[in-house]
């Protein structure tokens, strides 16, 4: 079974930590995205999304401060899992990866307001959607 996830990481201004692929990426160069990636066979999807987190950009998070926001079958043996999860400082400084090449924090706002492109990661999508639908409430 395949499995991957993303994660909502807030600082404590509740600014969301979006990443900017890279020119190398072989998927989606030049497009937004969130921390987060495939979730390793023998890992927990916590234990895959503190991982790729610290991967990706250098921070360190703890499960006990993870949140897990939504999960969903995809195909037949795919699952796809959206955690949350709150800092405690405002912007910190990262260290990305070769993956990406730029970050942001934005507001729920700004990040609604991105246009999405066409032929963008379908989960990037799914985790703007749910966003969109979250805030809307």
């Amino acid at each position: 079974m395949k499995r991957s996830g993303k994660i909502l990481i807030f600082d404590n201004n509740n600014k969301i930590l979006v990443l900017r692929r890279s020119n190398t990426h072989p998927l989606w160069p030049k497009y937004l995205d969130f921390p987060g990636g495939v979730i390793e066979k023998l890992e927990t999807p916590e234990i895959g999304i503190i991982r790729e987190v610290e991967e990706e950009t250098g921070l360190v998070i703890y499960k006990d401060l993870m949140r897990l926001l939504t999960s969903k079958k995809r195909l037949i043996n795919y699952f796809v899992y959206i955690f949350n999860y709150q800092l405690k400082d405002s912007e910190p400084s990262l260290k990305l990866s070769w993956e990406h090449d730029k970050y942001y924090w934005m507001t729920t706002q700004e990040l609604i307001n991105q246009p999405i492109p066409k032929g963008a990661d379908w989960f990037y999508k799914f985790v703007v959607d749910y966003i969109k639908t979250k805030s809307e409430k």
